[in-house]
This record gives structure tokens, C-alpha cells and sequence, in this order.
């Protein structure tokens, strides 16, 4: 990504160099091939484009175009909506429809959330987020969410363990 005139980011592709498949990596002397030479120059001219001195550079996306990533290979993926300046994760709808259908959703990725009391089953959660009871505050205990669920109660119930 850029940074064009107008102090607002550019979209710009990424295209990862394919592998030189036809081509050994080194020659019977040790020296690398030019296939290869040219590969990791590629390579390194790429990725310099994505991780910055500070480190990786998360892909930034507007709400409307997050909405649009919906499929199976965006599972457990996330990506920092630029709008709402927040982490949103994908996952799978906890409910599969009657044909077999699974959907995927984006939701905002919560750390940590509190709450006077254990969460149970009627206290939806994502898989991995944590859970702090404030009730008890002499012992506060804290739960760990072991299955992505609603808050209904059912099957489809957020599975919750204390920690």
C-alpha cells in the first residue's frame, strides 16, 4: 500500500513471485541459479512493500469491501477496518442452514471482555477471547471461550472454561 496525495492509502496488489520450478536452486559449483537469483529479488522487492521498519503492515480495508471477504479461505483470518478503527476476525456462523449451507461473518475481535458473573451458555463468545467475572473481586476468575457460539443457550452456545 501507498500513501497517495491526498493522505489516504492507495490499494495497490501484492504479487508473490512464483517459484522457479524448471531450475535447480544452485549449480554444481554452490552459486545460485539467475532463475533463482531472480526469484528472491522479486521476492525481497515484495515483501519490503508489506513489512515496514516497525514490523508487519496489516492489510487495511474499508467496512464495505471487509463485507465483501466472506468465503471459507477467510476463516480465522483479520484485518483492521480503516472506518471503524478496530480488528474485525472472520469466522464461521455458528449455525448451518438447512441445505448444508455454512456462512461466515466479520465481527469485531474483542480481546477481553467483563462481567458480573460466570458466562455460561447464554453469553455468546468468540473462539480464544477471554471472559474476566468482576463479581468476584477478591478472586476474579477468567474464562477462556473453547467454541464460537451464540448466546441462545442451545447446540449452538458458546462453549466457556475457566482458567
Amino acid at each position: 500500500m501507498t500513501i497517495n496525495v491526498n493522505n489516504t492509502l492507495a490499494e495497490q496488489a501484492v504479487f508473490i513471485p512464483d517459484l522457479p520450478r524448471n531450475s535447480r536452486i544452485t549449480d554444481d559449483k554452490g552459486e545460485m541459479s539467475p532463475d533463482w537469483l531472480l526469484f528472491f529479488d522479486q521476492l525481497i522487492t515484495t515483501l519490503s512493500g508489506i513489512f515496514t521498519a516497525e514490523g508487519f503492515s496489516i492489510p487495511l480495508q474499508t467496512t464495505p469491501a471487509i463485507a465483501k471477504l466472506i468465503a471459507p479461505q477467510s476463516e480465522s483470518n483479520f484485518i483492521y477496518d480503516k472506518i471503524l478503527s478496530v480488528f474485525q476476525g472472520c469466522q464461521q456462523v455458528p449455525l448451518v442452514a438447512a441445505d448444508g449451507t455454512v456462512s461466515y461473518t466479520w465481527s469485531n475481535m474483542v480481546q477481553m471482555q467483563f462481567g458480573s458473573g460466570a458466562p455460561g451458555s447464554t453469553h455468546a463468545g468468540i473462539k480464544n477471547n477471554l471472559y474476566r467475572d468482576t463479581s468476584a473481586v477478591a478472586s476474579p476468575i477468567l474464562y477462556i471461550c473453547t467454541k464460537t457460539g451464540d448466546g441462545s443457550g442451545t447446540d449452538a452456545a458458546a462453549t466457556w472454561l475457566a482458567i
